[in-house]
């Protein structure tokens, strides 16, 4: 038995050249038009103007100079202020002052005093330490008193944050917890002795 079909008709062979042909041209224009704008496009970044660099102003800070004044104003042997008006300018005893700039030293290498690249000495921990107390004590910003300590505002700013997280680390099991009944009697003797109020 026979079924009966009609035959496939094929394209003729110039027929699928010419498609393939055009097709290949096509190509050919879409990557020369790619690389036209890619060209185009580097030599526009060749040719942007480039911002000009500013140079970083170098100031030299006169930490000796600095760190030589606050000793003889304050922790040299002959001081120019009595122990009165250090109390009074940092809200502590200079024994307890020093027991904090000693400690702070030892357990962060941040304070102590290294040479840099060029083989300068850095910032002498007294000052670090006197430049961080000064801001607690009265709540000014970092650079607030520069021309006294020659401190920088982003050192002030770094000294003090690393300052406040050794103290807490330190001190933090003996002077940050509850105070005992012995240490509130303290308080109000002390509270006493310097308002003269004994019914307080």
């Amino acid at each position: 038995m026979y079924t009966n079909y009609e035959p496939i008709m094929l394209k003729d062979v110039e027929d699928l050249h010419a498609e393939r042909e055009d097709l290949h041209a096509k190509r050919e224009e879409k990557i020369r038009r790619d690389l036209n704008f890619s060209s185009r496009a580097l030599s526009f970044l060749v040719y942007l103007p480039q911002a000009k660099r500013q140079k970083r102003t170098n100031i030299n800070h006169d930490h000796y100079g600095a760190h030589d004044r606050l000793v003889a104003a304050y922790f040299s042997d002959n001081p120019m202020f009595l122990a009165s008006r250090f109390e009074e300018k940092f809200r502590m005893s200079r024994k307890l002052f020093t027991i904090i700039v000693e400690e702070v030293t030892i357990h962060c290498a941040y304070f102590r005093e290294e040479q840099d690249c060029t083989g300068r000495l850095g910032i002498f921990p007294l000052l670090k330490c006197t430049s961080i107390i000064h801001q607690l004590a009265y709540g000014t910003v970092p650079d607030a008193i520069y021309e006294y300590f020659h401190m920088g505002h982003a050192t002030s700013r770094l000294s003090l944050e690393h300052f406040c997280t050794y103290v807490m680390n330190i001190f933090g099991r003996v002077f940050l917890r509850k105070p005992t009944i012995s240490d509130v009697e303290k308080l109000y003797g002390r509270h006493k002795k310097y308002t003269g109020c004994r019914e307080c």
